[in-house]
């Protein structure tokens, strides 16, 4: 369950949070809330993150979800990192701004992010580094945490300063040996003063001057123009609806008709409504067409316009059924007795009432009466087609 977290009131001025939509924004807040353990991982569910953070009212969908985390990641907020084929994400400012008491800290059992201070035993390490550095004592780890990104900021600068002379170094000593001035300047090399020359990639003195000619060279990529990704996203949509049967694809109309009133439209995209059909695609090929269809009817009766509940409508699909064959089955016979069975005990329990009682009672009793006449036709009828068979 998750423990008490802490807000710093800073974060309402955070230049990089403001610059976040209002959902994105409230994704945050239930991450480090909700969602990370008490070393600031969480594993990326987007499902998970849907259901725990927003309602069906928010009109927030697993693409949105992804999209947020995107820009989350973007503004330095939050740190993706894959173990094993698996995403989880992590929290950077979690060790600055959350006190959690060491007896009441768990371990993450989630693999670590690659930063320097991944842990609490991290955290308290770089808290002594930095007491014995600064000559306090028991410093906040807010001030320990941001002395060892200084450090590593500090460390991650002159490494490439050092790149730097090393690449000056070089180019001076093959501009001596050759005669020729190599100088890279971003990551180019240059002839002369390189003014009014096109550049061309470094190349060693070794190689020939003149690459070898390409045959049949592949042209750059093309730009996809809002136009064409609207056709493209058009295509794919009709590519997925064709999928279904005739039958399915009515009911399937429906489904997205009633899904976009309950959408705005910003959140309506022919992108969206592939990824709709292609999660319905894998309901219908896991249940079979015909619990499929049930599925989708239910969906739209009870508004519930989520695959997940269109599958699990479509699997009860089977047990509705079956007892609605075992009730035609049973025929008007069990109906008969069960009205039977009524009339008796509503006659047993007539001797015990008042007159007024007795009067509504027998009213009951008629009327019971009078269906079991019904049904007892009914069964005449049946037994009579039965025998009339071959």
């Amino acid at each position: 369950m998750p423990k008490f977290r802490t807000i710093d009131p800073e974060v309402w001025r955070n230049s990089s949070l403001r610059r976040l939509s209002l959902k994105a924004r409230l994704l945050f807040v239930f991450l480090f809330s909700s969602a990370a353990d008490d070393e600031g991982r969480f594993r990326i569910d987007t499902l998970a993150l849907l259901e725990g953070a927003f309602t069906r009212g928010d009109h927030v969908n697993e693409t949105h979800i992804s999209a947020m985390l995107e820009s989350l990641e973007a503004e330095g907020l939050m740190l993706l990192y894959e173990q094993e084929e698996i995403c989880y994400g992590f929290l950077p400012g979690w060790f600055e701004h959350q006190r959690i008491d060491k007896r009441n800290r768990t371990a993450s059992l989630l693999p670590p992010p690659p930063v320097p201070i991944q842990s609490w035993e991290n955290a308290d390490e770089a808290r002594a580094q930095y007491s014995k550095y600064a000559g306090r004592e028991n410093p906040s780890f807010t001030d320990a945490v941001r002395w060892v990104k200084a450090q590593e900021q500090a460390a991650q600068r002159e490494v490439r300063g050092v790149h730097a002379e090393y690449t000056r170094q070089a180019d001076a000593e093959c501009t001596r040996q050759t005669g020729r001035d190599v100088t890279r300047r971003e990551g180019t090399r240059g002839e002369g003063s390189g003014e009014g020359k096109k550049k061309r990639p470094l190349v060693s003195a070794q190689r020939a001057e003149t690459p070898p000619p390409v045959d049949n060279p592949k042209p750059p990529p093309k730009k996809e123009t809002p136009v064409q990704r609207k056709a493209r996203q058009l295509q794919e949509r009709e590519d997925a609806f064709t999928q279904f049967t005739p039958a399915e694809q009515e009911e399937v109309q429906r489904y997205l008709d009633a899904w976009a009133d309950k959408l705005d439209s910003k959140a309506m995209s022919s992108a969206s409504e592939t990824n709709r059909l292609l999660d319905l695609l894998k309901v219908r090929d896991a249940v079979g067409s015909k619990a499929f269809l049930y599925g989708v009817e239910q969906a739209l009766q009870h508004s519930a316009l989520h695959p997940n509940y269109v599958k699990k409508a479509a699997l009860s699909e089977g047990n509705h059924h079956q007892r609605q064959r075992s009730s035609e089955e049973a025929g008007p016979t069990a109906a008969m007795l069960q009205n039977q069975a009524y009339v008796e005990a509503a006659e047993a329990e007539a001797a015990a009432r008042t007159p007024e009682e007795k009067e509504r009672i027998r009213q009951a009793q008629d009327e019971a009466r009078g269906v079991v006449e019904k049904l007892r036709a009914a069964q005449a009828v049946e037994e009579e087609a039965e025998a009339r068979s071959p």
